[in-house]
């Protein structure tokens, strides 16, 4: 083990750089949670806790979803891609393919601006990233085919 510490104060402003414009708006409108996850927040529970009982609830995932983000933010740990993908499935299910295409997006750029970091560093990735941006590209290519001729207005600004 070099001693060094997994990611230093560069590689979190590098990610903090990249990652807090994508999050400014994200899912706005699309993320009004329930009452009890509103209280528990203002309590200082995170919406994750609710990510099992609430699996299938979009505005919970989408929330979590942004609490993933934040805390990639603020550490640099990859962001988990459960409640993406989660929000993903839940998005087709309502045939949002709009959404679908920006969580998709947003998963993908958040696991780029890791890499990146990581790069940084001197450091391969995890391969659990690669595999994951794999499967959301894939997921994005099937949305954006849903979507049809719309697609091409949606998701320019995130990549």
């Amino acid at each position: 083990m070099s001693g060094l510490p997994l990611f230093d104060n560069d590689v979190r402003v590098h990610i903090s750089e990249h990652m807090k414009p994508v999050l400014a708006g994200l899912f706005s409108g699309k993320a009004d949670v329930p009452v009890e996850v509103v209280s528990a927040k203002k309590e200082g529970i995170g919406a994750f806790l609710f990510a099992e009982t609430h699996k299938n609830n979009l505005p919970i995932m989408l929330r979590c979803c942004e609490e993933e983000l934040k805390i990639m933010i603020a550490t640099g740990r990859a962001p988990s891609p459960f409640y993406f993908e989660r929000a993903v499935i839940l998005a087709r299910r309502e045939r949002d393919y709009a959404l679908e295409i920006q969580v998709c997006e947003v998963l993908i750029k958040a696991y780029e601006v890791y890499n990146e970091a990581y790069a940084k560093l001197g450091r391969i990735p995890p391969a659990s990233t690669a595999y994951v941006s794999g499967e959301m590209k894939k997921r994005l290519a099937a949305a954006r085919k849903n979507l049809g001729p719309e697609c091409g207005k949606i998701g320019q600004n995130i990549l």
